[in-house]
């Protein structure tokens, strides 16, 4: 047998419902598949425990056609910039999607649970971000 055969292949199942140490790991804003708004795209490392270093994704929307949609993006991005201690949310830093990359590293907590993903496979969800 050739190593690759010995490997065990990773596990990318979702981790379970629960809260988790996490780090911010990258951060960068897209376009909307439109191209008519804006959305954060982030991704946070799971910081000790049984999932250390996997990978917890959320998107923030910050720009959409939709106003009520756009407050939601923006409102968690707002609890997610409190947890890690930026008071004034997403207008503190200009709107500016570049000043979240000096957050990068940061600690906070996320609960998280399973989403089912018709089609897809299931995948985590992040629903609360907390302050460590």
């Amino acid at each position: 047998m050739n190593n690759v055969q010995t490997q065990e292949k990773k596990s990318y199942e979702p981790v379970p419902n629960g809260e988790y140490v996490v780090a911010l790991n990258r951060v960068a804003e897209k376009q909307t598949k439109n191209g008519k708004g804006s959305y954060i795209d982030a991704s946070f490392s799971i910081a000790e425990g049984d999932y250390a270093k996997r990978l917890l994704f959320h998107t923030f929307l910050i720009n959409h056609t939709s106003a009520q949609a756009q407050q939601i993006g923006r409102e968690q991005l707002d609890k997610f910039l409190k947890s890690v201690g930026v008071n004034g949310g997403f207008d503190s830093l200009g709107n500016d999607s570049m000043a979240l990359e000096s957050l990068v590293g940061k600690e906070l907590l996320v609960n998280t649970e399973i989403e089912a993903n018709p089609g897809y496979k299931d995948r985590n969800k992040i629903k609360k971000f907390i302050r460590r």
